[in-house]
């Protein structure tokens, strides 16, 4: 009998160690309780998480499962916590579009709903918070800007948002229809979405571009989802920049050059642009269409050419002389006629014959004219003379407004191919230029019989003693610190005969030159003065043979007061080795030349000098008037 209450008293301890009531009850456990990190009972956005505690001191594993319900998403997940010891936590996430183990789905004022099965006592314990969407905003970068050049940057932030991408809707105050503009999520920033737009000024907007005009208010809305029927907004002032148009060159003469037209607007991205060319002359003018300038944008460029006789469309403006040259680009933003002007003026007409005087009938003169105004393929001169004063039309053909023909001599009657003369005549080319107006003249000496006289040196002229009695002739070597620039070489068979007498001139010093001069006596080398007046309308005949590339002429007075220097190539010179026999008229020294005391009636330099070269002269000698 003791021994059976020792074991009953054994089993009683045990259950008052065991923190029981006594036979026949269970333990009563503590009761888990749920805790959170936002205190308010009141949640805004999605951008954030809710920090989720359960204590329980029952519980011995590493993990337990919570219920997590809302309104609008009654099913729930099951939201895992982990710890020990009886303490568990974990990070709920909310979202308006998605869930998971730890997102639950809610709506705008959603009342979230966090469970816990509580097994000893068991019992549900749960506690609630309410969600409320995040209102979202617009931002832009600018509040006002200009040209086409740089965009506007939108910039979306909505803590509800957790997508790859949202749309904002944009206006105008000129164009009211709404263009969407997709914004993408910047990487790291949670509910934020950006993107970038262009503006136009012209009609056709791209995907990423809206149209505008100047003075124009652009207006950003985003539809916001959660709440539900929020928008948000932002506005900003769009204003053009002036385009310019040019012209060059801003003076236009001739025709032979088109004009170039340029307009600058960072406004522009059309493909072309067109702008309107008139003048005094085609008031209503014709229009030109501009082509873009590669690597310059908003730049367009394009030419227009000029005509006397009619425009031509897209191309050619019919002008007058002094005209007034107007291009016009009606610019959109800010909207205005931009304007350049320019002036056209005609080119002054060049004539020209390809002599001073003329003899005989056999022989024809060659006119010349350049017109940079003419596009016409021939010309029409009048060349008349003393015995026909009326004179005859010649017809100069061409082509790139230069124009040629010639016209004979007649000592009858003038015919259609030659102009009537009688000796001693002179010859004068007229030409009519329509623009500027004005009559451009040219004339010529002719001579029934070309007359060799004042014979300096070679064959077939009349020594020039027995024109102009005692006068002295002598070739002089130029010298260069008393030392000859040059030898002589006078020698039978060197002429252009083949047999006859001809000099030889080598260079020998650091330059050379010489020339044949009249002087007081013979070999003394002083220089005498001659009367020469009365050839001023004649000309000087050489004959010269080399190979070097060219030389100065020279006629000069006795005082040496101003030189004139003319090349031989320009009368038809070239450095081959073969004889060239050089006209030129006495006229191209008329500007330094006092024809009244002439000393040298032909100096020569040697240029480009090389020393060594030689040339060999013949048949030197003016002709007679």
């Amino acid at each position: 009998m003791k021994k059976v209450l020792i074991t009953i008293l054994g089993v009683s301890a045990l259950f008052a160690a065991m923190g029981l009531n006594g036979c026949g009850t269970e333990p009563k456990g503590t009761q888990g309780k749920i805790t959170l990190s936002d205190t308010t009972g009141s949640i805004t956005g999605s951008n954030g998480s809710l920090t989720v505690t359960l204590k329980d001191a029952d519980l011995t594993k590493d993990t337990v499962s919570l219920k997590v319900t809302s309104v609008n998403y009654a099913t729930g997940i099951y939201f895992m916590l982990k710890g020990q010891n009886g303490v568990y936590s974990g990070n709920l996430y909310f979202s308006t579009t998605a869930y998971n183990d730890s997102t639950i789905r809610v709506g705008d004022g959603d009342l979230v709903t966090i469970t816990y099965s509580d097994a000893k006592p068991a019992a549900e314990r749960s506690v609630k918070i309410t969600w409320n969407g995040a209102k979202g905003t617009v931002a832009l970068d600018a509040a006002a800007y200009s040209s086409i050049a740089a965009p506007m940057t939108i910039t979306v932030t909505d803590l509800d948002m957790a997508v790859p991408s949202l749309d904002v809707d944009i206006t105008t105050t000129f164009y009211t229809q709404k263009t969407t503009i997709t914004l993408n999520a910047v990487a790291g920033t949670y509910g934020t979405y950006s993107g970038k737009v262009y503006f136009t000024a012209g009609a056709i907007p791209g995907n990423d571009t809206i149209r505008v005009k100047d003075g124009d208010v652009v207006t950003v809305t985003y539809n916001d989802a959660v709440p539900p029927g929020t928008t948000a907004s932002a506005t900003a002032t769009w204003n053009g920049v002036a385009g310019t148009v040019t012209v060059n060159p801003a003076a236009v003469t001739g025709l032979n050059s088109p004009m170039t037209i340029t307009v600058a607007d960072v406004d522009l991205t059309d493909p072309t642009i067109t702008v309107k060319v008139t003048s005094q002359k085609d008031a209503t003018g014709i229009s030109v269409v501009l082509n873009p300038v590669a690597g310059t944008a908003g730049t367009y460029s394009g030419q227009v050419a000029f005509s006397l006789k009619a425009s031509v469309a897209g191309s050619v403006i019919a002008i007058q002389n002094a005209d007034q040259v107007t291009v016009t680009y009606n610019d959109v933003a800010p909207a205005a006629a931009r304007t350049a002007v320019a002036t056209w003026t005609g080119a002054s007409a060049t004539l020209a014959v390809d002599s001073t005087s003329y003899h005989g009938t056999t022989g024809k003169m060659t006119i010349t004219l350049a017109d940079n105004d003419v596009v016409d393929s021939t010309v029409i001169v009048t060349v008349s003379s003393t015995k026909d004063a009326t004179g005859i039309p010649v017809t100069l053909k061409g082509s790139n407004f230069s124009f040629s023909g010639q016209v004979g001599f007649s000592m009858g009657a003038s015919s259609a191919s030659a102009i009537a003369v009688k000796d001693s005549d002179v010859v004068t080319v007229s030409y009519s230029d329509a623009a500027p107006v004005e009559v451009k003249t040219t004339t010529a000496s002719w001579y029934s019989t070309l007359k060799p006289a004042l014979g300096f040196f070679g064959q077939h002229t009349t020594d020039a003693s027995m024109v102009i009695p005692g006068l002295i002739l002598q070739l002089i070597p130029w010298t260069a610190g008393g030392a000859p620039t040059c030898t002589f070489d006078v020698a039978d068979s060197l002429g252009e005969d083949g047999v006859s007498k001809a000099v030889a001139i080598t260079g020998t010093g650091t330059w050379a030159g010489f020339g044949w001069a009249a002087v007081t006596a013979a070999g003394t080398g002083t220089l005498a003065g001659i009367n020469l007046t009365t050839y001023a309308a004649c000309s000087l005949h050489v004959s010269v043979k080399s190979t070097a590339t060219d030389f100065n002429f020279l006629v000069e007075n006795l005082t040496h007061t101003g030189q004139t220097w003319v090349t031989a190539s320009t009368y038809g010179f070239v450095g081959d080795g073969a004889w060239h026999d050089l006209v030129i008229p006495l006229s191209a020294w008329a500007a330094t030349c006092d024809l009244s005391n002439v000393a040298y009636f032909l100096g020569v330099s040697m240029a480009p000098y090389v020393m060594g070269e030689t040339m060999v002269i013949d048949n030197l000698y003016w002709t007679l008037p």
